[in-house]
């Protein structure tokens, strides 16, 4: 173990760019303080202290890895994979709705197109038809399908 002074002497000039180098790599204050007094433990516990010999400055080496995709990236797929399952459940229709005049007055006439088979097409028009006549406040209003 080395002595106390030289422990201390060696973190006084070095200790603040080491924090200030891990901090940038983790953004956390916390994980920083952490990882430095790792690093300086490790160094002081050594059997040989830090020199400078022969005029080469030695430097503490540290390699941070810190990924935040991660729990994107699971977030997005779950995204798409339900967006998926959606598309490939959901029938898909188009539905139209048409005024034409006529000598009685204004007829409404419906129409659907459903993409693939889509047994329920029929009923899904039916139903739509039903809600416009109440929201017109007609119910016997006459209706063609």
């Amino acid at each position: 173990m080395l002595s106390e002074h030289v422990l201390g002497e060696f973190y006084q000039r070095h200790g603040r760019s080491v924090w200030t180098y891990v901090f940038r790599v983790t953004n956390n204050a916390a994980d920083a303080d952490d990882i430095v007094q790792e690093a300086f433990l490790r160094l002081f516990q050594a059997d040989t202290p830090p020199s400078d010999d022969e005029g080469l400055r030695r430097y503490v080496s540290v390699d941070i890895h810190h990924d935040p995709t991660p729990g994107w990236a699971l977030l997005f797929a779950g995204l798409i994979l339900g967006g998926l399952l959606v598309s490939l459940f959901v029938p898909r229709r188009r539905v139209w709705v048409k005024a034409v005049a006529d000598a009685a007055g204004t007829r409404l006439e419906y129409a659907g197109l459903a993409r693939g088979e889509d047994p329920t097409l029929a009923a899904a028009v039916a139903e739509l038809a039903r809600k416009h006549r109440e929201a017109l406040g007609d119910p016997e209003l006459r209706m063609d399908a």
